[in-house]
């Protein structure tokens, strides 16, 4: 309802500006982010071979990932990567996962097995926390155009932002696609395909999150920006390790635009115990899932709806990295990656399959609840109205609600294509809420309002997870 469909199209990057000088950003500076940056060439089964770039996120020992662009290796699940600390000896590398279904921000995880295939010097490159891109910002992209040299440095600036999409200018060649774009150092966006005239990639915090999914972590971030590979030990590797504050978790941003906070491994278990409840609507019906996770491995599952209550399913849990396994009685076994998002529980953690999970008082057992089917709040009926939002201009919107005591359960759609459901609940003159677009999966909107006129008028405002944000004023028909 509020929220702007998404564009459609090629993710590209058009670069034509000449290259940075070095006296512009430091010699050490360009070498650093450049040994963090990767040639990759691959050759589908059909096909001619295709160049494009790729960055690391993360140096192990026997081990370096890289993220790139899905359409730079579609086709070919062992492309070549050239280092910039051993050129022109290229190594064969794994293709871990695939976005093939979205070739606007589809990403690629790429590994390097082996410390014999691993040079010295190699750069996992700083993530930027909090990209705060409106416009105007200053950024600089390294890749691999035809006319410009291997490691071509270009600088440009950003034009717009659209949720995570990122416009910029000038125009670069498609030997970047998959390239990091960076500013003040860091990684703020992955570039797209090229040759079109206006530059497009994705924010950073897509990224992570991608990668979270496969248990792979950024390298952690160091005061020069980035992890490298060393021929000695640093003097720091024998020095006694500070202690991490516990309960610190980092805010990052997931491939649909969703905010995510990052809490550390040790965290996750002591975290995860308690009592998770889910709320979902099923035919226009609100749906409750319950989840007990007990601190001695055991598990309870049940759901509760408007008119009943299943038997309890017992179980036992338990946590392998970022993953999350549950054997319930009667089921098959679950093994699904999870992570933490304002005190809630995102299980499973996959893109556009992404759950939230609200953790209930100790106290509370949630029982079934009585309804009037025949009873009509303020809140029932078909409304209409206007919409003015941050992403999508004027809009028109038609909702359905079904109001039973004070819960609140609907539909909504509008002209500009985005339709879902809606649960709320309204306290007096109060209507409060969110939204969960079906055609944008994963963007959910929080709304507040107030009922005027016993119920024939609402007028509130919303704010969505992916940026968007507005009011709005809905008559009864």
């Amino acid at each position: 309802m509020m929220i702007r469909r998404a564009l459609l199209g090629c993710l590209t990057l058009l670069l034509g500006v000449g290259l940075i000088h070095a006296q512009e950003i430091g010699a050490q500076d360009i070498a650093r982010l450049q040994s963090g940056v990767v040639k990759i060439t691959a050759k589908p089964p059909q096909g001619t071979a295709n160049v494009g770039t790729g960055f690391i996120v993360r140096v192990d020992k026997d081990a370096a990932y890289i993220v790139t662009a899905a359409h730079v290796v579609a086709g070919d699940t062992h492309p070549k990567v050239e280092f910039f600390t051993k050129r022109n000896l290229p190594v064969t590398a794994e293709v871990l996962g695939l976005e093939g279904d979205d070739e606007v921000r589809g990403l690629a995880l790429l590994v390097v097995k082996g410390s014999e295939n691993l040079p010295k010097g190699l750069t996992a490159l700083s993530l930027a926390e909090a990209a705060r891109l409106t416009g105007g910002e200053d950024i600089v992209v390294i890749g691999f155009p035809r006319n410009a040299g291997p490691w071509a440095i270009v600088k440009g600036n950003i034009s717009s932002r659209q949720g995570r999409d990122i416009f910029f200018s000038p125009s670069i060649e498609s030997g970047h696609s998959g390239g990091p774009i960076f500013q003040g150092g860091k990684v703020v966006g992955v570039v797209g395909s090229g040759n079109q005239s206006v530059g497009r990639g994705v924010t950073v915090g897509s990224v992570e999150d991608y990668i979270e999914g496969f248990g792979i972590a950024a390298q952690d971030r160091t005061s020069s920006g980035a992890m490298t590979t060393e021929s000695t030990p640093p003097p720091a590797a024998t020095a006694k390790p500070e202690p991490q504050q516990k309960g610190h978790a980092r805010e990052i941003t997931a491939k649909d635009g969703t905010s995510m906070a990052l809490v550390p491994t040790g965290d996750f278990i002591r975290a995860l115990v308690g009592h998770w409840r889910k709320t979902t609507i099923v035919f226009g019906n609100p749906e409750d899932e319950n989840l007990v996770l007990h601190a001695d491995g055991t598990a309870e599952n049940w759901v509760i709806t408007a008119t009943s209550r299943s038997a309890r399913t017992t179980g036992r849990w338990n946590v392998e990295g970022k993953t999350l396994n549950l054997r319930l009685e009667g089921h098959e076994r679950i093994s699904q990656p999870f992570t933490f998002h304002e005190e809630q529980l995102v299980f499973p953690n996959i893109p556009n399959q992404r759950r939230f999970w609200e953790k209930q008082p100790a106290d509370e057992q949630p029982a079934p609840v009585s309804v009037q089917p025949t009873a009509r709040g303020p809140v029932s009926g078909t409304y209409q109205g206007l919409a003015m939002t941050l992403l999508g201009g004027t809009s028109v919107i038609q909702t359905t609600y079904q109001q039973t005591g004070d819960q609140v359960s609907g539909t909504y759609a509008d002209n500009q294509g985005d339709a879902g459901v809606m649960q709320g609940r309204v306290q007096g003159n109060a209507f409060a809420g969110r939204l969960a677009s079906q055609v944008f999966p994963g963007v959910a909107c929080d709304f507040t309002s107030e009922v005027a006129d016993g119920g024939k008028m609402i007028q509130g405002t919303i704010t969505c997870n992916n940026g968007n944000s507005g009011s709005f004023a809905l008559e009864r028909q």
